[in-house]
């Protein structure tokens, strides 16, 4: 029984506990909405009184732990104060469910009671509004008074007796706040009427606001114009329904206002614009471009700093590029604007899709000239606004053209053909009452033909037009120069004119070649863009031989063999001399027989010539000293023929013509050495001419390799060609003995022997053979001993082997020698000291 009653005590308080809260958070009202209450903890079930009889409700929806109840057919009679939400509570320790209920006095949450009241007037007036859950009993309310302006006022509303809900209370005039007290000690924070902002306009800084309830004085009114107050002294005038105060605009912008009267701001805030001013706009061509627009609010930034949307209007058209040149001054902005045809365009801007509430008027500027570009007689003007072809006219020094072909639909260029008469001088374009400043130009020359000068350079007329010598009502001569861009450095000097109407000049040219040269004539600062220029052709008078060139005279045949060529035996060689102009040679080919030739200077060819040939000696070849074929070389040798051919008074044997030009002759010569030998050929017994003194010689000796020998010296074997006697070998700067010749291609002879090894060269050394006075040399002969490094290692080497015998030689006797002393040493010594001792013991007896 004890047991029993204890565990019922210990549950009993275990309730208690879960119901005060000591496991589980009590039961809340998480949110009020109209009639319906939100409870936590997952409540099932309210029960309160209405009308003197109990009511139960159940959640109407569930989220989560959250249960909503729904009071909406309980409100018109509700007088309870007291709830009661059940709910389950769990206790993990005892692993308890239980049902606990928690009670509510309404009066003690906040916002249960719900007032939807209107603004009274600030003259006072009668308040009809509405409240949930606000009766404590069918005569009392949960009002308790009201605070104005730090007043306290009795607050006993009037209730509707069919419906709790209904209300009605007399406000007392007045201005600001009103707060109004129920329940247990809560507020509902009302006011007077607030202020109603229907409209805002700017003008030059000043605002006027029209609306309602600004009451009538300055000090009760506060005026906030994007979050920032406007200062007392800023406001102008307050009446009722009008406001009007003074604030610094410098951007087109959209602006948040609000009007608080004592406290009371308008519900929500105003939005209204300042708008972009225009003052005037600058002039442009008639093809557009940068323009200034000046105003007031033409920013293109907002007030945060972030880029505004701006947009600038010329007669339908986008002035593009929008800026403002000065950063951060709103009082200007440029743009690039479209072109058109007349004055007065209707210029507008909108920044931020506020657009201005004026606009400007856009007018162009007068014609303008750039430059004059000039093809023969037809002129091209670069400019500006340059008008239409039926409206404007073009003046040349005082005279009116109005021929006009062409001005392109930006009005930047005209196209007109002007007289061959005219003069540099000044031009202008005229475009209705509009006039272009005085132009300045030149005329560029026009070259129709140029006569062919001679090769050695000679007076030239050129003809065209605008190939006048002097400006224009002046005796200063122009600056006049002829040049060829393919000649270097050609000129023409001493210019004249040939008339007084500007169609012909003279001058006299530099000398030179060629045909159709591309050459300008300036005169002052202008050129034309080129004409064409020839040289007079080659004149031949006649052409022979000399020895083996071909000599030509005539005339205009130049100064540089670069631009000559001969075209002869159906074929073309260059000129290999020219002199004079009038002098020319080439070599002549070996094939070449009697006939024509023509000469070609520089793409322009003469008439023909015929010139005649003779049999000669133009070159001869070496032979190797072991004797063999032998080539001489010439021209026009005759096939077949009997030739013999005699070297150095020894014939060469088997002489005949060798190839199908017949400018070889072969034949077979004897062995034999040395350079410069006589030659002698001749054809069937006549001898053929040898001008150049030509001679042959034997091939100089080629060495290949060499066997070495040793610091001993002895024989060495030199390979290579074309040995023969008489024949001696150096080696380095030494003489090998006794050279010796077998079969052209090998030399043995001896060298001396070298004292000692270390005077033996280490470095490659030359061989030189010299074979009847013609050398050859071989640059990579090397004695057979080993570097000076290992010579001298071999007498380090026996150092180290005497010295390892003789020190331990000399050091053993010398330690056996001292350690001798020192123990005959130590055996006297102690002899000494036993005698000593002995003494002693014997004086002792005694």
């Amino acid at each position: 029984m004890k047991i029993k009653g204890f565990l019922f005590i210990c549950a009993f308080f275990t309730l208690c506990y879960m119901t005060l809260g000591g496991y589980v958070d009590l039961i809340k009202v998480v949110k009020i909405v109209g009639p319906k209450v939100y409870m936590s903890n997952q409540a099932f079930k309210v029960t309160f009184l209405y009308q003197g009889v109990k009511q139960t409700l159940y959640p109407v929806s569930i989220e989560g732990d959250v249960s909503c109840f729904d009071f909406q057919n309980y409100t018109t009679k509700f007088t309870q104060t007291s709830l009661r939400f059940d709910n389950e509570r769990y206790s993990p320790e005892y692993n308890i469910t239980m049902n606990v209920t928690d009670s509510f006095d309404t009066r003690t949450i906040p916002g249960f009671g719900q007032i939807n009241m209107p603004f009274p007037k600030w003259s006072g007036e009668t308040i009809y509004f509405t409240g949930l859950f606000m009766m404590q009993n069918a005569t009392k309310s949960l009002f308790d008074y009201f605070l104005i302006d730090g007043v306290k006022y009795p607050m006993q509303p009037i209730v509707n007796p069919n419906n709790f809900t209904e209300f009605s209370i007399k406000f007392p005039p007045g201005i600001g706040r009103i707060d109004i007290r129920y329940g247990n000690a809560f507020w509902f924070n009302h006011s007077y009427v607030p202020p109603i902002v229907t409209s805002a306009v700017e003008n030059a800084n000043i605002v006027t606001v029209l609306g309602e309830n600004f009451y009538n004085n300055t000090n009760y009114v506060s005026i906030i114009l994007n979050n920032q107050i406007i200062p007392k002294e800023n406001i102008i005038s307050v009446e009722n329904t009008k406001l009007v105060f003074k604030n610094t605009f410098t951007s087109t912008s959209t602006h948040q206002l609000i009007v608080s009267i004592k406290e009371v701001k308008s519900l929500k805030p105003f939005t209204f614009s300042t708008f972009p001013t225009l003052t005037n706009i600058s002039s442009v061509s008639n093809k557009g471009g940068v323009v200034t627009i000046v105003g007031a609010k033409l920013n293109t930034k907002r007030l945060n700093g972030d880029p505004a949307i701006i947009k600038v209007i010329v007669d339908g058209k986008p002035c593009t590029d929008i800026e403002n040149p000065i950063p951060d001054d709103f009082t200007q902005i440029t743009c690039k604007s479209p072109g058109g045809i007349r004055d007065g365009l209707n210029v507008l801007v909108e920044i931020d899709s506020i657009k201005s509430l004026n606009s400007v008027k856009l007018n162009f500027l007068p014609p303008v000239i750039y430059s004059v570009n000039q093809d023969f007689n037809v002129f091209t003007i670069i400019g500006d606004s340059l008008g239409l072809v039926n409206e404007s006219k073009v003046i040349v020094n005082g005279i009116e053209f109005k021929n006009i072909d062409r001005i392109n639909a930006s009005m930047e260029e005209l196209i007109i053909k002007l007289p061959t008469t005219i003069q540099d001088g000044t031009m202008q374009i005229v475009w209705g009452t509009k006039k272009s400043p005085d132009f300045s130009f030149e005329l560029r020359p026009v070259l129709s033909n140029i006569t062919r000068s001679l090769t050695t350079g000679s007076r030239v007329s050129i003809t065209g037009y605008y190939l006048y010598t002097h400006k224009r009502n002046s005796s200063v001569p122009f600056e006049m120069s002829l040049n060829a861009t393919d000649i270097p450095g050609f000129s023409c000097s001493d210019f004249t004119a040939a008339n007084n109407n500007g169609t012909g000049l003279t001058c006299i040219t530099q000398p030179g070649v060629g045909i159709n040269h591309k050459v300008t004539l300036t005169i002052g600062k202008l050129f034309n863009s080129y004409s064409l220029f020839s040289y007079q052709g080659p004149t031949l008078e006649s052409a022979g031989q000399d020895v083996t060139d071909g000599v030509i005279k005539g005339t205009n045949f130049g100064y540089n063999t670069e631009f000559i060529s001969i075209n002869f035996i159906g074929k073309t060689f260059p000129a290999t001399f020219v002199s004079g102009h009038n002098l020319i040679k080439f070599t002549l080919p070996p094939n070449a027989v009697p006939g024509p030739l023509t000469v070609n200077v520089s793409g322009q060819v003469s008439l023909p010539v015929k010139i005649n040939l003779t049999p000669v000696i133009s070159e001869t070849k070496g032979v190797s000293t072991k004797g063999g074929k032998l080539i001489i070389q010439g021209l026009f040798f005759q096939n077949p023929a009997s030739y013999k051919v005699i070297i150095e008074g020894k014939e060469c044997f088997n002489a005949s013509v060798s190839n199908q030009e017949n400018s070889e002759i072969e034949c077979t010569l004897q062995s034999g050495t040395g350079a410069n030998k006589n030659v002698s050929v001749s054809m069937n017994g006549k001898e053929i001419a040898n001008p150049r003194r030509l001679s042959i010689s034997y091939d100089k000796p080629t060495i290949n390799n060499s066997t070495t020998v040793t610091e001993n010296g002895g024989n060495i074997t030199i390979y290579g060609s074309n040995f023969g006697t008489p024949v001696s070998v150096t080696v380095g700067d030494r003489e090998c003995h006794n050279p010796q010749v077998e079969n052209y291609s090998v030399i043995v002879c001896t060298l001396d022997p070298y004292d000692s090894i270390e005077s033996v060269p280490r470095d490659k050394n030359n061989i030189t053979v010299t074979v009847d006075q013609q050398t050859g040399s071989y640059h990579s002969f090397i004695y057979d001993v080993p570097p000076l490094e290992e010579a001298g290692e071999s007498y380090s080497n026996e150092s180290d082997d005497r010295s390892k015998w003789l020190i331990p030689a000399i050091l053993i006797p010398c330690v056996f020698f001292i350690g001798t002393v020192v123990i005959v040493t130590f055996i006297i010594l102690k002899k000494h000291q036993q005698i000593k001792k002995d003494n002693e013991e014997k004086v002792f007896k005694n």
